[in-house]
């Protein structure tokens, strides 16, 4: 559309309106992109918010609501993993969208939650959560050492 980028804003999940508040939300990518005025979106997989790291479970589940304060109409919410639609449901009205659901297996990747309009246009797409495997201590890895070499 002839307006695209003019309303775009990044909305951030903060414990307070305080610079340092506000930079510890972006540093936890507790952050959303929004092209749609002043909506809330809120994510999480495994009951972690978005822009964590989480281990896989028994289980992948993710849970995301869209509340719409001053935006266009909601139609669509869908979860994506690494970019593929994992899930979608219909918005149950024009300003509120919610989903909940899951796999019955571990399943890694970056998961997202995302907002359209009826016309397929994104309104809304949060940061992700990343679920993988904690990563293996290197192979050769030695005893640690102190500074005076000593175990």
């Amino acid at each position: 559309p002839a307006t695209a980028g003019l309303h775009d804003r990044t909305i951030c999940w903060a414990a307070a309106i305080r610079r340092d508040a506000i930079l510890d939300a972006m540093r936890a990518r507790r952050c959303y992109w929004s092209a749609a005025g002043h909506l809330d979106l809120a994510f999480s997989v495994n009951g972690a918010p978005m822009g964590a790291v989480v281990a896989p479970g028994d289980r992948t589940a993710w849970s995301a609501e869209a509340t719409g304060v001053s935006s266009p109409a909601f139609a669509r919410i869908e979860i994506l993993r690494d970019g593929v639609t994992m899930d979608e449901a219909p918005c149950a009205t024009v300003t509120r969208c919610f989903i909940e659901g899951g796999i019955g297996e571990p399943a890694e990747g970056a998961y997202y939650a995302a907002v359209s309009d009826a016309e397929g246009h994104r309104l809304a797409i949060t940061s992700p959560v990343f679920v993988r495997a904690p990563a293996a201590p290197p192979a050769n890895a030695g005893p640690s050492r102190s500074a005076a070499g000593e175990p």
